[in-house]
C-alpha cells in the first residue's frame, strides 16, 4: 500500500504520510530529531506519538558482578554529548491517566512498601500490552527482576509467532503478575517533564514508565551518561568521553541526593551499598558526618537570613574529610540556598542597598555559582572551566541555568574583562557556558545546549526563554545566539 501511495504524488494525504515516514527514517537510522517540535508536542501531551526509536553506538555485553549479569558498553570511542538512545516507553502512566476521584494503590512485597499510584497502574498497562501483543512477552520478562527469578539472557529472546485469532478471555502467554511486579519495581523510570507541566505535584503521583533498552544500563552515582525526557520519550547522551570497551552508566537516582537517601533508594539494587566512587568517598567521611550534612541542609531550608545560611554553609563544609576530593554534591545545594537568600534581599531592596553592599552581594552570587559547579565535578583553572565536559550529577538544564546566572552577575558588575576571559575559554575549546558575544562564533551556552540536549536556538527559547526574561537578559542573550 505504501508503494502504491508513492505514485499518488498529488494526493495530500499520501504526501503527509510520505513526509512522516521520511522523518522516522532519519530518526531511526541517523538520530536526527526535531527536538523543538518534540518538546512543544510534549507540552500538549507527554504521550509522544510521532517519533522513532534510535540506538546509537552501544552494545549489550555480559558483565560479571552485575545483578542482571550484563550491561551496556561502548563498541567504539564516544564523544561528549553524543546521542546514545532515544526510546519510546513500552508503557507509561501519568497522574492525569488515573481514574478521576480514585486512588489506586498496591503493596509491594519486594520492598514492603505501598506502591505509588502511577507505578501500580503501570503494571496493568504492561500486562494489557503483553495480552494484546504476546510476541512482546519475552522482551519484558527478560528484564532483571531480582535474585528470586532467573538471570536474564544476554540476548533478547526471539519473538514467538502466534495465531492471528486468540480467545479473548485467555492470554496466549503466561503473564506472571508477581514476576511482572518485580520487573517494574527494578526497572521503572519516572519520566518527569522538564518544566513540571504535567500533573505531578505530589511525589506519590509521580509518573512511571518502562523502557526495555534503557533498563539494560547499570547505575552509577557518578555516571558517564545522563537521561532526560521530552514527555515520555527517553533521551540518553554521553556526559564524558567514553573509551571503546568502557561500560556506560546512567543514574537511577540523582548523585546530588544526600548519601543516606541515595542508599535507601538504591538498596534493592545494591543491598551491600552502592560501590561507585562518590559513595565510597561518602562512607570514608563517616556515617555521622553524612547524617549531620543532611540535617544541616534541611536547616538551610528553614533558615531565611543570609548570615544564618552562611554559617550553615561553613558547617556543612566541615562534614567532609580534609582529604576529600572536589566532588561534594551536597555543597551545590548549600551554595544554591545561600545564593537564593542573597537574591531575595537584592530583589527586595535593590534601590535601598548601598552601592558597595549591592556589588558585594553580586560578586558573592558569582562566586557561589562557580562553587556550586565545582562541587558537582566541573573542572576549573584560574576560575575558568577547562576540559570537554558536561555535568554528570545534575541535568544540563541546571548547568545552563548556573551559567545564565553567572552571566547576569557579570553584566551587572560591568566586568567586561572577566567576560572576555570567559569568551577566550569558550573560543579555545574550554568547556564553559558563557554569555559573551563571539562575533560569528558560537557561545558555549549554545554548545552546551547542543551537546547536552541536541537542541538549537528555537529549543533554547522554549526551555529557557522565561528564565532569560526574568533575568532581564533577553536582548543580550539572543544577540549572542544570533
Amino acid at each position: 500500500m505504501f508503494q502504491r501511495s508513492m505514485t499518488y504524488t498529488e494526493d495530500e494525504d499520501s504526501e503527509v504520510w510520505i513526509q512522516r515516514i521520511d522523518k522516522r527514517e532519519e530518526e531511526l537510522h541517523h538520530g536526527r530529531f526535531e527536538w523543538a517540535r518534540i518538546y512543544a508536542e510534549s507540552l500538549k501531551s507527554p504521550h509522544i506519538q510521532h517519533i522513532a526509536d534510535f540506538r546509537g553506538p552501544i552494545e549489550v555485553k555480559a558483565l560479571a558482578g552485575r545483578g542482571g549479569g550484563r550491561g551496556i558498553v561502548a563498541p567504539a570511542d564516544i564523544r561528549v554529548g553524543q546521542l546514545l538512545v532515544v526510546e519510546k516507553p513500552f508503557a507509561s502512566v501519568y497522574p492525569f491517566d488515573l481514574p478521576t476521584g480514585e486512588k489506586t494503590v498496591s503493596f509491594n512485597l519486594l520492598t514492603n512498601r505501598v506502591g505509588k499510584s502511577c507505578e501500580t497502574v503501570l503494571i496493568s498497562k504492561v500486562m494489557e500490552r503483553i495480552w494484546e501483543n504476546p510476541e512482546e512477552h519475552a522482551a519484558v520478562y527478560n528484564l532483571f527482576a531480582g535474585s528470586e527469578y532467573p538471570r536474564p539472557s544476554l540476548t533478547r529472546a526471539s519473538p514467538t509467532t502466534f495465531s492471528a485469532t486468540q480467545f479473548p478471555f485467555q492470554s496466549a502467554v503466561d503473564i506472571d503478575i508477581m514476576h511482572l511486579e518485580s520487573i517494574i519495581s527494578y526497572n521503572a523510570f519516572c519520566p518527569r517533564g522538564r518544566t513540571g507541566t504535567e500533573s505531578d505535584k505530589e511525589e506519590f503521583d509521580s509518573p512511571s514508565a518502562l523502557y526495555l533498552l534503557a533498563s539494560l544500563f547499570n547505575h552509577s552515582c557518578v555516571p558517564n551518561a545522563q537521561w532526560t525526557c521530552f514527555g515520555d520519550v527517553m533521551i540518553i547522551r554521553a556526559t564524558k568521553t567514553i573509551a571503546q570497551g568502557e561500560e556506560i552508566y546512567i543514574p537511577y537516582t540523582p548523585g546530588v541526593m544526600p548519601f543516606n537517601k541515595r542508599q535507601e533508594a538504591l538498596n534493592k539494587h545494591f543491598p551491600s551499598g552502592c560501590p561507585c566512587p562518590l559513595c565510597v568517598d561518602d562512607r570514608a567521611d563517616g556515617m555521622d558526618n553524612c547524617k549531620q550534612r543532611e540535617i544541616l541542609l534541611e536547616r538551610m531550608k528553614e533558615t531565611k537570613s543570609i548570615q544564618g545560611r552562611r554559617r550553615l554553609l561553613s558547617q556543612i563544609e566541615t562534614t567532609y574529610a580534609p582529604s576529600r576530593k572536589t566532588l561534594r554534591p551536597e555543597m551545590s545545594s548549600a551554595n544554591d540556598r545561600l545564593a537564593n537568600a542573597i537574591r531575595a534581599e537584592l530583589n527586595a531592596y535593590t534601590f535601598e542597598l548601598p552601592e558597595a553592599t549591592f556589588r558585594s552581594h553580586v560578586k558573592e552570587l558569582l562566586a557561589l555559582d562557580i562553587a556550586a559547579l565545582k562541587s558537582i565535578g566541573i573542572m576549573f583553572k584560574d576560575q575558568l572551566p577547562v576540559g570537554d565536559q558536561l555535568p554528570c550529577l545534575v541535568s544540563v538544564d541546571y548547568f545552563i541555568m548556573k551559567c545564565l546566572s553567572a552571566a547576569s552577575s557579570c553584566l551587572v558588575l560591568h566586568d567586561r574583562d572577566r567576560a572576555n576571559d570567559w569568551v577566550e575559554a569558550a573560543e579555545s575549546g574550554e568547556t564553559w557556558i558563557c554569555s559573551c558575544i563571539l562575533d560569528d562564533r558560537t557561545t558555549f551556552l549554545f554548545a552546551a545546549l547542543k551537546n547536552g540536549l541536541g537542541g538549537d536556538k528555537v529549543l533554547f527559547k522554549l526551555l529557557f526563554g522565561k528564565s532569560v526574561d526574568a533575568m532581564s537578559m533577553r536582548e543580550f542573550v539572543y544577540s549572542v545566539l544570533g
